[in-house]
């Protein structure tokens, strides 16, 4: 391999995450554009990171359930098109593992900008075919807030001129999910109550000065149940499907931990109301102790049946980064080495690639990981 450290590239729906394998954060985090693939890599590589991409190994980061046609698409481009000197392809929820938890194994609700993934991951390889997903995310919150602003009397071309200046803010420091006092949000959703702001201001490029006046901060509890459609499952009938079926089938014993992450999750309330239908529709228990508090601000504690299992939460200011974070830990080891892919290889393949998961399982397996 090459001296210079690997390129790492996360190209999510709403943010964009790049930098380098070995970093202990991005180099840069940005708004996604949407825009060809190609002109993507192309302002990572020349504008934003300004390197000659053919001098480097690239690791990608990709949602479980990505296509094989996708990665194949990506990789013919990047070694045509950048003449790559090779790739790895990482599951995005695999390397929040790395990032979480104490071990190699987990269940990760990854709530994200356009859609919700739920996968459990075994000795560092995610279980497809016990994963699904929901297309109720961050943006439908987004929505629901846009909706709300509406019916306030603000014109919907003026909230998405100045998105970032209104939603944003209230999505952060606003709005929130009721939840019961025993629940570990709880005392954050009364200080905010106590904190509310009754009305802001912002420039917009046509109107000039314009006054928002912030809605009801409740978030309804329709918003967790809602389909895009009848082939879509709810945000929380996606997790408790997933869920329920790790603890029967797979046993709890094999996940270590349950993690909660995804810059979607980050609305306040919105973990607390998950961990709640957890324990009122699974046989997922809190754990009780005297002398040891039941959650803390970053894991609430748990079991199923006889077995501790935590639910990790991750912290707002991480939500963003945990994946490519877990990635860069990924990378920086040894073995990593076996991961890429190069250009020989790739077409003695007939042109085929995959995730790294078999390699990175096996590894885990050797105790080379």
């Amino acid at each position: 391999m090459t001296d210079l450290k690997p390129i790492l590239i996360e190209i999510g729906t709403y943010y964009s995450r790049i930098g380098f394998v070995g970093d202990e954060e991005p180099t840069e985090i940005y708004r996604t554009k949407i825009f060809e693939v190609e002109k993507q890599y192309r302002e990572i590589f020349y504008t934003k990171l300004q390197v000659e991409p053919s001098k480097y190994y690239l690791v990608i980061l990709k949602d479980t359930g990505t296509d094989k046609a996708v990665l194949t698409y990506e990789a013919d481009l990047l070694f045509n098109e950048f003449n790559l000197k090779a790739c790895a392809f990482l599951n995005a929820q695999t390397a929040i593992i790395f990032a979480w938890a104490h071990g190699y194994s987990g269940l990760i609700f990854d709530i994200g900008y356009q859609k919700t993934v739920t996968v459990p991951i075994i000795n560092g390889s995610p279980i497809t075919n016990s994963a699904n997903f929901s297309n109720t995310a961050g943006r439908a919150i987004e929505e629901y807030i846009i909706g709300d602003l509406i019916e306030q009397g603000l014109d919907r071309e003026l909230i998405l001129r100045n998105k970032d200046e209104i939603v944003e803010p209230l999505m952060k420091s606003h709005y929130f999910f009721s939840c019961d006092k025993e629940e570990f949000e709880f005392q954050k959703i009364e200080t905010r109550k106590q904190s509310l702001s009754e009305s802001f201001e912002i420039t917009d490029a046509k109107e000039g000065t314009i006054k928002i006046i912030p809605p009801d901060p409740v978030l309804p509890e329709e918003l967790l149940h809602q389909t895009k459609d009848s082939n879509d499952l709810s945000l929380l009938d996606c997790i408790i499907k997933v869920a329920d079926n790790c603890f029967t089938q797979l046993t709890a014993e094999k996940l270590e931990r349950i993690i909660i992450c995804g810059g979607g999750g980050q609305v306040l309330g919105l973990r607390s109301r998950i961990i709640s239908e957890l324990f009122k529709t699974t046989d997922l228990q809190k754990y009780v102790h005297p002398k040891i508090p039941s959650f803390s601000s970053t894991l609430v504690r748990s079991k199923y049946r006889n077995f501790d299992l935590g639910i990790r939460v991750v912290p707002s200011e991480y939500s963003v980064n945990s994946s490519w974070l877990g990635g860069s830990i990924v990378f920086s080891l040894k073995h990593a080495s076996n991961f890429y892919i190069n250009r020989e290889n790739y077409e003695k393949s007939g042109q085929s690639i995959d995730f790294c998961d078999r390699e990175l399982a096996n590894g885990i397996k050797l105790r080379e990981i």
